[in-house]
């Protein structure tokens, strides 16, 4: 798929947009622009073409303060079939590259998933031709792991990154308009429970 400079900078602006609304306290115009952003996305993956083949599962790992976000494309025959989202925990302060090879492990050797003949991350990662080798006997064949690409699959790479930053960002504004209201209806009970005080005459 090639990104359109233009569909980004919508997405962006967008992006921006919800977020100004949920700190205004601004909830309904904030939620219309999630959805917007959300229609948006899935329209950029839909205008996802054929640009040469190929089968691939991509992981990107998007980081803010205090949160991390990775989205997981699934490619196959050069078209995508599919996007993961998942909030990891990063107890440890891992470094990036070092929790993007957890997530990558535990994707494919703590449950079933069909194997791909490449494995395309954001990060390179640790340890990755023993991972290679590792998914290559169990899938049978060849599989690339790899962080620098070219082309479309470059291409997919820089899709799979967008995504999974623009996943976080929606994820911090709903948690940001949960906390305003938290706030907000804290501070409406407060100022019903205080006390009222009168002007006593003697």
């Amino acid at each position: 798929m090639c990104l359109e400079g233009k569909s980004e900078s919508v997405t962006q602006e967008l992006m921006e947009a919800m977020e100004a609304a949920s700190r205004a306290l601004n909830f309904e115009e904030a939620a219309r622009l999630r959805d917007q952003v959300q229609q948006l996305r899935q329209l950029q993956q839909r205008q996802f073409v054929d640009t040469g083949g190929g089968d691939a599962d991509i992981f990107a790992l998007a980081q803010r303060p205090g949160a991390l976000g990775v989205s997981v494309l699934s490619v196959r025959d050069g078209r995508l079939l599919g996007a993961r989202h998942h909030t990891p925990k990063n107890d440890l302060d891992l470094p990036l590259e070092t929790l993007l090879t957890e997530v990558v492990s535990q994707y494919y050797f703590g449950q079933p998933h069909n194997v791909p003949s490449e494995v395309i991350t954001s990060h390179p990662l640790d340890d990755s031709e023993l991972i290679a080798e590792a998914l290559t006997q169990q899938a049978g064949k060849r599989i690339r792991v790899t962080s620098q690409v070219r082309g479309h699959r470059a291409q997919w790479q820089q899709l799979a990154i967008t995504n999974a930053e623009q996943q976080l960002a929606s994820q911090l504004a709903n948690q940001t308009q949960l906390t305003q209201r938290f706030t907000a209806l804290q501070k409406a009970l407060d100022s019903r429970n205080a006390p009222a005080f009168g002007v006593f005459r003697y």
